[in-house]
């Protein structure tokens, strides 16, 4: 993947954006990269969210645009159509139906254009990706040098291309594909009920067209990931769909046995009545007090309704059979309305929460979703010409001015980090500077008292040379005081101890400048004190 940077300049940042992608290359883009693997942390970066805007402003939003008239004018056709059914057309007083049956269709068939080039785009450049990276991963295979462990690893990296497919990693074109066939299956039964006039059919029509206006609606809010404001509850949204899934999961393996259970107790005889309302062999309640224990589908339904702490016909139940109505209907409550309800409540609110505290990142990454989406959908507009050259030259690098008294909030808070930025740099250089200096005095420092330990030995060798052993130590003479003319300093002590050498006096100078040392007390002191010969 190619490198980017950012660079901090006076009231000025500078975006090195060039090599960030705009090309056409067979390999995948770095924001490509990004929101396959999904990397939030990355997407909030100052130089993608850049490139993000840049995108946007130079290619993405005449796409978006173009995109977006063409949905709505999709979306108020086939309302108008689901909410004016008509069996057959009148002429000419139904010319708006004529009119509003042929706009539904025109553009029908371009969302349908519109999904199939978008797959076959997005076919070609997973084509184009996957023999790149494959030329790649065999030529790590050659430097491995017969590595069992690497090879498998690389081979198993080649078999990962061929089970990907990049266009159906989007949710969002599983709903496509769903409103699209359900919309074809109205038309059909539309134009084969205006041949045969069925009544039947018509039904048919009517139910899945409620579905088909639930379907459209949603499918406006893959539009809206493009604002900020909107793109968070979107992706709330989406991560509630999952955790529903795996509620219903759980909530289908409670249910079923219940369903079982009140159906053997509750419902089984009731069916076998058929819908008489004489009573069963021993007991004091009618097929009318327990009708929806009649048939398993409204047993199942009327069981649902308790979960939501809805009517039931308790007292029936408990009329027929006490001792179980109630055991299963306070089992079934608690599990399924005191927990179950409470558990799933909680786990919402958890995934709200998470998806919340990142609306930023989610925001890009919704953001970023939709401009590669719109860039496999119109690939020709998106890369131009154009687009490459401005990125290309304008954007090598890109500087970009910033006053102070103009900022947003948010802005005000990124030229503060700066700053924090740019301060902690400075005091890490300070840092870094005064440990060099104290580096450098501990090792004068130890130099000098290698020097002195080096002079003591010298002095003692010269010693013990020039008068042997010494039987009796007598009290030194008093010493003039070291002054800072060094020539007579080096003349007095020479004049005392003329067998020190004159290393030793050039020692003890330097060690004269400084005069609070106790190195240099001391062994001034110790030179002082040594006896004469």
């Amino acid at each position: 993947m190619k490198t980017f940077d950012m660079k901090i300049w006076s009231h000025s940042l500078v975006y090195v954006l060039h090599a960030l992608g705009g090309d056409k290359s067979s390999c995948n883009t770095p924001l490509q990269e990004i929101v396959h693997w999904q990397r939030y942390e990355l997407l909030t970066h100052p130089v993608i969210r850049k490139l993000l805007e840049i995108k946007w402003q130079r290619s993405a939003l005449m796409a978006f645009v173009v995109h977006g008239s063409l949905y709505m004018l999709f979306l108020a056709a086939w309302t108008a159509f689901i909410v004016s059914p008509v069996d057959s057309y009148d002429l000419p007083s139904d010319w708006w139906r004529i009119i509003i049956l042929f706009v539904a269709i025109v553009t029908l068939v371009q969302q349908v254009a519109e999904e199939i080039w978008e797959y076959y785009y997005s076919l070609q450049q997973k084509k184009a990706y996957k023999k790149w990276r494959t030329i790649e991963l065999l030529r790590d295979i050659s430097l491995t040098r017969g590595h069992p462990e690497e090879v498998e690893y690389l081979n198993m990296k080649i078999a990962e291309l061929n089970r990907s497919n990049s266009y159906l990693r989007d949710e969002w074109n599983y709903i496509d594909i769903a409103t699209l066939v359900t919309l074809f299956v109205i038309l059909l039964i539309h134009f084969v009920n205006i041949s045969i006039q069925s009544d039947g059919l018509e039904n048919i029509r009517v139910r899945i067209s409620c579905l088909a206006a639930l379907l459209i609606w949603c499918r406006l809010l893959k539009l809206g990931r493009v604002f900020p404001a909107i793109s968070p509850f979107i992706a709330v949204i989406r991560g509630l769909v999952v955790d529903i899934l795996r509620f219903i999961v759980v909530y289908i393996v409670i249910f079923i046995p219940f369903l079982i259970n009140f159906w053997i107790i509750f419902g089984s005889a009731k069916a076998s009545n058929g819908s008489n309302d004489t009573l069963t062999s021993g007991s004091s309640v009618t097929t009318s007090e327990l009708k929806e224990f009649t048939a398993l589908h409204h047993m199942a339904f009327m069981l649902f309704r308790m979960t939501l702490i809805d009517e039931y016909p308790y007292d029936a139940m408990r009329r027929e059979d006490e001792v179980m109505a109630l055991i299963l209907v306070g089992s079934f409550l608690f599990i399924t309305a005191v927990v179950g309800l409470n558990l799933f409540i909680a786990l919402l609110s958890n995934t709200f929460q998470r998806v919340y505290d990142n609306t930023l990142a989610y925001s890009e990454m919704q953001h970023a979703r939709l401009m590669l989406q719109l860039e496999n959908t119109y690939g020709c507009f998106m890369i131009g010409q154009r687009y490459l050259n401005y990125i290309h030259n304008k954007c090598n690098p890109l500087v970009c001015t910033f006053d102070d008294d103009e900022l947003s909030d948010q802005q005000d808070l990124r030229r503060a980090t700066l700053q924090i930025r740019s301060t902690v740099k400075q005091i890490e250089q300070q840092l870094i500077t005064q440990e060099r200096l104290l580096k450098e005095q501990y090792e004068s420092i130890a130099n000098l008292q290698h020097e002195l330990s080096m002079t003591q030995q010298t002095m003692k060798a010269h010693f013990n040379q020039g008068g042997g052993a010494v039987s009796r130590v007598t009290s030194p003479k008093r010493l003039p005081p070291l002054t800072l003319n060094k020539k007579r300093s080096a003349y007095l002590y020479q004049s005392h101890h003329p067998n020190i050498p004159n290393n030793l006096y050039s020692s003890m100078h330097s060690l004269q400048e400084t005069p609070t040392s106790p190195i240099r007390r001391s062994s001034l002191r110790w030179v002082r004190t040594m006896p004469e010969e």
